[in-house]
């Protein structure tokens, strides 16, 4: 069966990283101060019992769409930015993470969940959904999020944002926070709003309270006001540590087929005051309910998450003894610059689960450097394309690839 593979390489910045200001904000406007001054109650069960159905969701749908993806020679940040904009995610991300680190030769897949944690533990973060946004950060700063979404969003949990509540918002590299808030408050909800005179820093009359830093460009698509408007000031605050979600407790229950048993084991973890046990909902459908912590939930959305996004048998960034590799008849777009041939093709190889044997004639042409743009070509069309541009002559497969001189 035919698999259409995506892999988009050039380095883009800026799209999905969203940069916050290191000093707390002193106001936010009246909805951001009661963001940051209140604090859920810690007193468990107050709040109504919500039902997350994670297999239900758009969200998890995208997640688990299929994909390869072979990275050469690219950063973490412009991974991320790609993947998300190829794959029409939300992403919003800690800024102190090290989204600048070349990688080297990855695989990813064999889904855009697995691709995106595997990207986020690069940089030392982890990934968790939230509603139509995907965060990406260190435990804490995700703590602080859920926490805070859960405070100021608690209207909204029980239904779908509706049109009149949505808004898509763009804008450029270097906007302070007090642009980007106002931006969002004022879009619409019916087309696409960008920065403009009405948001700019150091108008007349303009309340400009949030710390003065410079974010980079990002864009959002179709997400609840009061969301985009929570993220901004949580973001904003500049908060290290988990106190933004001290006290924070709340009670969910996710459809599942994942066993209470497991599930209590990794959240207790994370938050051993927190109470897992397993339930039927209506129409005998398995559940776990979880009563705990942003950390509790943060860890049972994830373990679910992997469990419907499914890895297939395929070991993240590597290829598995005993396992195939890439379905041979799918197809890559691919962009590289300046990587020795050789390399390109041990790596094109190694993804279809073959080995790569380079005759010592060969070597030195295999370090011709070579630059390959392709579209719609199989591991082995790419091969190929390499080797001849380098001057090399190349025999693929059943169980190996050779590679030698003409």
């Amino acid at each position: 069966m035919k698999i259409r593979s995506l892999v988009l390489l050039s380095v883009l910045t800026g799209i999905g990283w969203i940069g916050y200001a290191r000093s707390v904000a002193a106001q936010t406007g009246a909805a951001q101060k009661t963001l940051l001054a209140q604090r859920p109650s810690p007193t468990r069960g107050t709040d109504p019992v919500e039902t997350i159905d994670l297999a239900a969701r758009r969200m998890t749908r995208l997640l688990a769409q299929p994909m390869t993806m072979v990275v050469q020679g690219q950063t973490v940040g412009s991974v991320i930015s790609e993947l998300a904009a190829a794959r029409n995610l939300n992403v919003w991300a800690e800024r102190d993470l090290d989204r600048g680190g070349d990688l080297s030769t990855v695989r990813l897949g064999p889904t855009v969940w697995d691709s995106l944690n595997r990207l986020a533990e690069s940089a030392g973060a982890e990934i968790v959904p939230a509603g139509e946004v995907v965060l990406i950060g260190r435990p804490e700063w995700l703590d602080r999020n859920l926490a805070a979404l859960r405070q100021c969003c608690s209207s909204e949990r029980s239904a779908p944002a509706t049109d009149a509540e949505v808004i898509s918002v763009a804008w450029p590299d270097l906007v302070t926070p007090s642009e980007v808030l106002r931006l969002c408050q004022r879009a619409g909800t019916v087309e696409p709003a960008e920065l403009a005179d009405e948001d700019i820093a150091g108008m007349p009359a303009v309340d400009d309270d949030l710390p003065h830093d410079l974010w980079p460009a990002a864009k959002i698509d179709r997400v609840p006001r009061s969301v985009v408007s929570t993220l901004i000031a949580v973001q904003a605050s500049g908060e290290t540590d988990s106190r933004g979600s001290a006290g924070s407790v709340w009670t969910a229950r996710y459809p599942t087929t994942f066993s209470s048993r497991v599930l209590a084991e990794a959240v207790g973890k994370a938050d051993p005051q927190a109470r897992v046990r397993g339930i039927r909902l209506p129409g005998n459908l398995g559940a776990v309910e979880i009563s705990g912590g942003p950390a509790s939930h943060r860890i049972a959305t994830g373990a679910i998450l992997r469990q419907l996004a499914g890895n297939g048998g395929v070991a993240v960034g590597g290829n598995p003894a005993g396992k195939a590799g890439t379905d041979p008849d799918a197809t890559f777009d691919l962009k590289l610059l300046n990587q020795p041939a050789g390399k390109m093709i041990q790596t094109f190889a190694a993804n279809a689960g073959m080995a790569c044997d380079i005759r010592d004639q060969a070597r030195a042409a295999a370090e011709t450097l070579v630059s390959l743009e392709a579209k719609g070509q199989t591991l082995e069309q790419l091969s190929r394309t390499v080797a001849r541009r380098a001057g090399l002559a190349i025999a693929w497969g059943p169980e190996k690839v050779v590679v030698s001189l003409p």
